[in-house]
């Protein structure tokens, strides 16, 4: 292996110069839009009343997960390490532009929900992940993520949100009918497929679970009041839905 240099020499485009010719190309075509997220989403989170975007990170192998108020700390944790000591990330570091003056002042429950919602949340988009092959779960986990996005545009469109989830949640059921070659009516009533995927041996839902997610075409409009809580309610639950999803298709 050689070196990249950080620039080219002129007219040189062999070996480690042809490289950094290439790079330079990349950047000065592409700059920032080259930093992409490679993690499987995010998930929103209500912290004293106010959403937060904790992004959910691509893990090979193990790391230790720790909430430490103060985010200097780990600050400059190796990504790999030699000495067979799992990497440590401090999931405060995850949350979007989280300030170090809030994060000094979280209580102990507050840290833990935090860690709690994390795993569960990164358990879900993992399940939902490894069904991606089967039909509409790339669009259901578009949906997921346009739930988040519209909690957090200016102005936020709390209905759109939920909206959004509703949608993950109705292609997901689909997905399980459709593979185990049910039909179903193409509407939005996600208790009528709830019922249809239980005939095909889908694992009952936790109670309260539709009653988050079931919402009318109005909300996008405007036209149905839904609160921040609610999209949030409904975003958490349709990654849940996901869960069910792929461990009926896939049991242990």
């Amino acid at each position: 292996m050689f070196p990249c240099p950080e620039t080219g020499a002129s007219g040189v485009y062999t070996g480690a110069d042809a490289a950094a010719h290439i790079r330079k190309w990349f950047d000065d075509r592409y700059g920032d839009r080259q930093k992409i997220f490679m993690g499987p989403g995010s998930v929103v989170i209500l912290l004293r009343g106010d959403p937060w975007e904790i992004r959910l990170p691509r893990i090979y192998g193990t790391i230790r997960c720790v909430v430490e108020r103060d985010l200097s700390r780990y600050a400059n944790e190796p990504n790999l390490r030699t000495d067979r000591q799992p990497p440590i990330t401090n999931l405060l570091t995850l949350i979007n532009d989280f300030p170090p003056g809030l994060a000094v002042h979280l209580s102990d429950e507050e840290c833990c929900n935090i860690l709690e919602l994390f795993k569960h949340a990164l358990d879900c988009m993992h399940a939902i992940e490894y069904v991606a092959g089967n039909p509409y779960i790339p669009e259901a986990l578009s949906d997921i993520h346009a739930s988040v996005r519209h909690i957090f545009s200016v102005p936020p469109h709390y209905g759109q949100s939920k909206w959004s989830s509703a949608q993950a949640s109705e292609k997901l059921i689909k997905s399980f009918l459709k593979v185990k070659g049910i039909s179903f009516p193409f509407n939005h009533d996600i208790q009528g497929l709830i019922d249809l995927a239980s005939t095909g041996g889908m694992k009952p839902l936790e109670d309260g679970i539709i009653d988050k997610l079931q919402t009318r075409a109005a909300v996008r409009y405007g036209d149905e009041a839904v609160t921040l809580t609610d999209a949030v309610g409904a975003h958490h639950a349709s990654m849940l839905v996901g869960k069910y999803v792929s461990e009926s298709l896939i049991p242990a």
